[in-house]
């Protein structure tokens, strides 16, 4: 199964704008793991999970709140 059959079984039973909800939240994620590549690539620095976590976490409470959706839930997923 690849990434895009597996995010669309995960996705297929939610209304549209729950599934586009969480197609965001899951870009975010996945774009502050690649910066967080890298940092420690051309940067030679190192956060934790949790700290890459917060950040796209408050990427996401951004975005929300520059659209004038302030619904992030407390958690990711």
């Amino acid at each position: 199964m690849g990434i895009s059959d597996w995010w669309d079984s995960l996705t297929t039973n939610l209304p549209k704008n729950d599934r586009r909800r969480q197609s965001g939240r899951f870009l975010y994620t996945i774009w502050n793991i690649w910066k967080e590549r890298n940092r420690r690539i051309f940067n030679g620095t190192r956060l934790t999970h949790l700290e890459v976590a917060a950040i796209a976490f408050e990427d996401i409470k951004q975005r929300s709140l520059a659209f004038g959706r302030a619904q992030v839930a407390a958690g990711i997923g």
